[in-house]
């Protein structure tokens, strides 16, 4: 989906939600491809909402919730590995939480006039917004696109629970028809989601693969599973890679993957910080090249982290990428291949928002 129209104007932060160039119509547009999974609060001026998408490939299962922080002017994001929307009797809960309250992973608005642009689509939301005196904010919720080996890049949905499989104390995992075992390797590490509210939507766990059959459809683990899962449990290398880019200052320097890692547990929260850089950063900026007959150079934000070593690399970002100061000026348009980006700065340097 392209990004929604530059430089439009909003009124105020409810216009910024659901206003008709808003972030709710960006996500719930055809072409994003996300839903409305639970509207917790749909009041004006304490919007509460969880979207749900599948990803770009079918292969993610993303719930993101935003929050209308309207006492302090920002817009709260949350993710789930798993949301529970209410049923009868009335009850609603998300599982395995990212981010938080308190402004840790959000967007910083004002309640007044400000202009803007929003891009969505399957894998996540962007957003920059010009906050007054040309002080631009921005984040990027969703998920990063993936640096992972193809013959690593196994997907696959369980079947549902079959004796001697997908149980507690049994060291096989069942999949449904079709799933493709063309791209997996013994020895590898997957990780086990569960989607379900029926054997415990908080079940996840890292499973190490000794061996798999095609024709049975089956993967038997290094060790026995230490969780019970139901049909359409995940399992991939990172089922749900998503990043909550931003904070209340609008310097992202750092960020909170939606991710499976550490190896033998489920990170959660806030506990799982990355870095990015770009190669703009990496050679300190003054090292690169301004201009050279008129070309801009233009590098990818890259997402790692280096907390526990080695050095996790996570992906990259395809909405925000970086340019060297000195090379343009706020709010030039730059073009690669056929994609035009509208850079802008804010006090950690110049970004470049990819725009369709």
């Amino acid at each position: 989906m392209a990004a929604i129209e530059l430089a439009q104007a909003y009124a105020n932060i409810d216009d910024f939600i659901d206003g008709g160039n808003g972030i709710h119509q960006a996500l719930l547009d055809a072409a994003a491809g996300w839903v409305l999974s639970d509207e917790v609060i749909a009041v004006a001026g304490a919007q509460d909402r969880v979207y749900y998408s599948p990803g770009s490939d079918d292969h993610k299962a993303l719930w993101l919730r935003i929050t209308n922080d309207s006492a302090n002017e920002r817009l709260l994001f949350r993710a789930y590995s798993f949301w529970q929307p209410p049923a009868a009797p009335l009850t609603r809960a998300g599982y395995h939480e990212v981010g938080d309250a308190l402004g840790a992973t959000c967007l910083q608005l004002v309640d007044g006039p400000m202009t803007g642009w929003i891009a969505a689509d399957a894998d996540g939301v962007a957003c920059v917004a010009d906050v007054g005196g040309a002080v631009y904010n921005k984040g990027y919720f969703g998920a990063l696109q993936l640096t992972v080996p193809p013959q690593r890049s196994f997907f696959g949905l369980l079947a549902g629970p079959a004796t001697g499989t997908n149980q507690e104390g049994t060291s096989t995992l069942l999949f449904q028809a079709g799933t493709s075992f063309s791209q997996l390797q013994a020895g590898q590490y997957l990780w086990v989601v569960n989607q379900s509210s029926t054997s415990g939507p908080g079940n996840v766990e890292l499973v190490q693969v000794d061996s798999f059959d095609v024709g049975d459809r089956t993967i038997t683990t290094v060790a026995p599973l230490e969780n019970d899962y139901d049909i359409d449990a995940a399992v991939s290398i990172d089922p749900q890679p998503m990043v909550l880019w931003g904070d209340d200052d609008g310097d992202l320097v750092g960020a909170t993957p939606y991710a499976l890692h550490d190896g033998d547990s489920y990170g959660g929260g806030l506990t799982h910080d990355l870095t990015r850089a770009s190669i703009v950063e990496a050679t300190e900026e003054a090292a690169l090249p301004i201009s050279s007959g008129g070309h801009i150079f233009v590098a990818d934000c890259l997402f790692y982290s280096t907390a526990p070593d080695p050095v996790d690399v996570r992906g990259t970002l395809t909405r925000f990428r970086r340019v060297p100061p000195g090379s343009v000026v706020s709010l030039d348009d730059v073009t690669v291949n056929t994609s035009v980006h509208r850079v802008f700065a804010d006090d950690t340097g110049f970004f470049a928002f990819k725009e369709d």
